[in-house]
């Protein structure tokens, strides 16, 4: 993923979370708390609390899991590090509470979305660990671990589609709204932009609006 810059920035922006986050317990106390005030409670009348795991370049779960806390915690997310940034007497750590709150812009968004709210995400997240965990078992063999890969890499380039896209794009639109993050200058382009497009030839690019 690091040939991507927007899937680079946005596990990079996920990594500095979880160490300024989960590596203090004050900070983690203060999020915990800010958790317990924005989340709501599920059927059973109970509210569950999401953690940050130090993001691994070979097990998908630490991924999977850190975009599963963020989807779920970032007005939480936003609330700690706003309050750290306005509040916090030690200019270093006030300044990287600000840098990572910045960094929560409207790609960061669109990439939280891609990676978890829709069907493609969610697929591509399952499939590479499944394939991952199978890869690292010791009773596969040569010949299956290449058709587990090939298999993968169909079934996602089949994920890629106009419909997909317009979804998530319309729920980041929507999400940046609620959390008061502007929204891009141009119009939703047509063609995947360059923080889903690799190919810098295709790619588009968006900004804030300022």
């Amino acid at each position: 993923m690091t040939k991507n810059k927007t899937a680079r920035d946005f596990f990079g922006t996920l990594q500095n979370l979880y160490v300024f986050i989960e590596t203090c317990t004050k900070r983690h106390a203060l999020y915990t708390k800010n958790q317990t005030l924005r989340n709501k409670k599920d059927k059973d009348g109970k509210q569950r609390e999401y953690f940050f795991k130090k993001l691994s370049d070979t097990r998908w779960a630490c991924r999977a899991d850190s975009i599963k806390a963020i989807h779920h915690t970032l007005e939480a997310v936003l609330d700690t590090l706003e309050n750290i940034k306005d509040n916090e007497t030690k200019a270093n750590i006030a300044a990287e509470a600000k840098g990572l709150f910045n960094n929560i812009d409207f790609q960061f968004v669109l990439a939280l979305e891609v990676f978890f709210f829709t069907k493609v995400l969610k697929k591509v997240m399952h499939l590479s660990k499944g394939v991952s965990d199978k890869l690292q078992s010791e009773d596969l063999d040569v010949v299956t671990g290449c058709e587990r890969v090939a298999d993968l890499l169909t079934t996602l380039r089949g994920l890629r589609c106009e419909k997909e896209f317009d979804a998530f794009w319309a729920n980041s639109l929507t999400r940046c709204h609620d959390l008061n993050i502007p929204e891009p200058k141009e119009i939703r382009p047509h063609k995947l932009p360059r923080r889903i497009d690799d190919n810098p030839d295709t790619a588009g690019q968006l900004l804030p609006k300022g």
